[in-house]
């Protein structure tokens, strides 16, 4: 018990800094991801050293190791449950009438902290029917039913990163189809439930997209290792991505100006050749992406050398409301499928008003 007062006054006092706080509910995969462990299990890269300044970022393990606070130590403290990283669980955790273990984790995660990240363990690809996939569908609806799209929680954000995708081995033809099925309907009607809710694409960022390839929605094999844990090459070139991503959810948090569309992934083409222009039109700034091919983008603007606005977005055109009226100057660049970005960014600069 007195490590869990300790617990609640360090973030209490760490709020009190306007710092935004941040949980990450995962096990071995996610922990390989971040980089953390004794050592992690395929890691060269530390998801906390790419996060920006204000940012606390704690994450749990399996209930046997515990929680890790912002600094990436083990506090000696688990919060129970946590073993059940599920979608089948789900339900029974974040919901208003939650007792016992699963209502613990569900206000550990949330009273706490600003951002809430939760994943599942690669066997949750494992999807045998259309059943099996209408399931997963419906728990993942409820939890935004009846917790995080209530009023409640509007000052919340839920991010799920759903889990990695299988090495080929390890799955069949069916089961990948459903679990690109899945990964469609996640970001075509899921984090569009709610407002608080956000994706990233783990699995569209680890899969192999040649269609023509048999591994195709399985794993790249530059990423397998010897089982669906993602080897020391795959965790490395995501965690980056993984963690600026949660920079630019966390920009949100604390700029309620700013407006942020989310990142999503479909096709592996990205630019040689993109350009952009930016305007104003009134106290908005309209940004038009010309001759681009990417899966996504990211757009940086900045007034006097300072970020007011930085987004990942898979459309062509969007508009930024109440900008500065000073001077402005906006970058653009294209990012692939698999998270590639452009290595150079295409500069504009936008007039005073």
């Amino acid at each position: 018990m007195r490590l869990l007062v300790v617990l609640v006054v360090v973030l209490m006092a760490a709020s009190a800094l306007a710092q935004t706080q941040v949980s990450f509910w995962h096990h071995s995969s996610g922990r390989n991801l971040i980089g953390v462990g004794s050592p992690p299990l395929n890691s060269s890269v530390a998801l906390r050293d790419s996060l920006d300044e204000g940012i606390n970022f704690w994450d749990h393990d399996y209930e046997y190791t515990g929680l890790r606070n912002a600094d990436g130590t083990l506090v000696g403290w688990t919060w129970p449950y946590t073993n059940n990283e599920y979608t089948e669980h789900f339900p029974s955790i974040f919901k208003p009438g939650a007792t016992g273990d699963p209502a613990a984790l569900r206000d550990s995660l949330t009273t706490r902290f600003d951002l809430t990240i939760i994943k599942n363990c690669y066997p949750e690809g494992d999807i045998t029917s259309e059943a099996d996939l209408d399931s997963i569908k419906s728990r993942l609806t409820q939890i935004v039913d009846n917790y995080w799209g209530t009023e409640s929680m509007e000052d919340k954000v839920l991010m799920y990163i759903g889990f990695p995708p299988r090495r080929l081995a390890d799955t069949n033809e069916n089961a990948l189809g459903w679990a690109l099925e899945l990964r469609r309907w996640i970001i075509d009607d899921w984090v569009h439930q709610s407002p608080n809710l956000r994706y990233w694409d783990f699995y569209g960022y680890a899969m192999e997209w040649d269609t023509e390839d048999s591994r195709y929605g399985a794993v790249r094999q530059s990423y397998e290792s010897t089982d669906s844990h993602l080897n020391n090459t795959g965790t490395t070139a995501l965690c980056p991505i993984f963690a600026e991503y949660i920079n630019n959810v966390c920009a949100d948090l604390t700029d309620t100006t700013t407006y942020r569309l989310d990142v999503t992934s479909s096709d592996p083409e990205y630019d040689t050749e993109m350009s952009h222009l930016a305007e104003r039109s009134g106290d908005n700034l309209s940004v038009t992406i010309s001759n681009g091919a990417s899966a996504s983008y990211q757009v940086l603007v900045a007034a006097a050398g300072v970020r007011i606005y930085h987004c990942s977005a898979n459309l062509t055109s969007l508009v930024i409301p109440d900008v500065d009226s000073g001077a402005l100057d906006v970058w653009v660049r294209g990012i692939a499928a698999n998270g590639t970005p452009d290595t150079s960014w295409d500069k504009s600069n936008v007039a005073s008003q």
